[in-house]
């Protein structure tokens, strides 16, 4: 009797956490303060469950910021012209935790706060599903010598009443 009814329980309790944990989430993880003309390694993990098929992996970059591949767990990776990370999977692997990474670029002229934001996208039951992940700050102090260039450029030399820039 006691077994009858506490095997079922069992089974219940087993199935509920397996549908609680079937959730999609996506974790970022990248430092909060960088060098201008520097590099940083952005890595992303992707719990995923059970899902499966086609996903996108998408991420908008501020002009400035250049990324490269690292790790994209068999998916197919794109920087496009208008500053998007993207990493495609026709199939996403079956692990039920997917890491990609990739290294981003800044350039020495940037500098000031910038707020990063990815977004994961898969299809259940034909219809598409986005899962975001909190917005990361990253602050890029400027490098003093590409800052230094900047303002040795905008010096004026005036020489017999005419007027010249530097000019780079």
């Amino acid at each position: 009797m006691f077994k009858s009814i506490v095997i079922p329980v069992i089974m219940g309790v087993l199935a509920l956490f397996s549908f609680i944990s079937s959730e999609v989430t996506v974790d970022m993880v990248m430092p909060e303060n960088v060098k201008a003309g520097s590099e940083f390694v952005v890595e992303v993990t992707i719990n995923k469950g059970d899902v499966g098929g086609f996903a996108r992996f998408q991420q908008e970059l501020p002009v400035g910021f250049t990324a490269v591949s690292r790790q994209s767990a068999n998916g197919e990776f794109k920087f496009d012209v208008d500053q998007k990370v993207k990493i495609q999977w026709m199939q996403l692997p079956l692990d039920r935790s997917v890491v990609i990474s990739y290294a981003i670029q800044v350039a020495p002229t940037v500098s000031g706060t910038f707020s990063l934001e990815g977004k994961f996208s898969y299809i259940e039951n034909n219809n598409i599903i986005t899962v975001s992940t909190t917005p990361k700050s990253i602050v890029v102090a400027a490098d003093e010598l590409a800052a230094g260039t900047a303002e040795q450029a905008q010096t004026t030399y005036t020489y017999q009443n005419v007027s010249l820039k530097n000019i780079d």
